[in-house]
């Protein structure tokens, strides 16, 4: 083969190499282009539902108490008698208790926000904060679950029974979601070769 054929070759072929190289760019540079959208899209997602985990830790602290505090003289009117140990003492004792309880769950709660929202600004990354998030999720599940299955509607507390399992089923929900943002966003930065966590 002469080199006017070798010419005629390249000159027919050159185009369609460029031609492709092109259409390959543009395919790639809209993928790009879309994923960071679903970036952004996922990290708004995520810092809400951070904020949201927080404002319910709050609200769960402050439930607890003001349950404890209005409903305690019914508790402790079914406590047996015991003469050697003071109503004060045992009150003091089992408020305590749930003291120390409700503050942990508000502590949790406040990590698992604080690390949701730091992630979704890519200010840093709490690696085990997903694996307890994944706990939270299915003993909410749980809890939701039990909530629907003890509703008794011939009872008088029958809307505070609906609206606690509403709560919950919210709650359900959101840490489902601030999951699978979680998910998604590590996922997108390793594709699109961004950095985890502060520069």
């Amino acid at each position: 083969m002469n080199s006017y054929c070798y010419s005629i070759i390249f000159y027919h072929t050159l185009p369609s190499f460029f031609n492709r190289i092109t259409i390959y760019l543009v395919i790639k540079f809209r993928k790009e282009r879309s994923m960071e959208r679903e970036l952004r899209r996922k990290q708004s997602i995520l810092s809400i539902t951070g904020a949201g985990v927080i404002a319910f830790g709050l609200w769960s602290f402050l439930k607890i108490n003001l349950y404890f505090l209005m409903a305690r003289d019914k508790y402790f009117s079914d406590l047996p008698a015991a003469e050697d140990v003071s109503s004060t003492l045992v009150n003091a004792f089992i408020y305590g208790f749930i003291l120390l309880f409700a503050v942990l769950n508000l502590l949790l709660h406040i990590y698992i926000g604080r690390a949701a929202i730091y992630e979704a600004l890519n200010s840093g990354k709490h690696r085990a904060y997903l694996g307890i998030v994944i706990i939270m999720i299915i003993a909410n599940g749980l809890s939701v679950l039990v909530g629907i299955t003890q509703l008794d509607f011939g009872a008088d507390t029958v809307f505070d029974q609906i609206a606690s399992a509403l709560v919950d089923l919210t709650v359900f929900i959101m840490l489902i979601e601030l999951a699978s943002a979680t998910t998604k966003i590590r996922k997108l930065r390793k594709t699109l070769c961004l950095p985890d966590g502060r520069e």
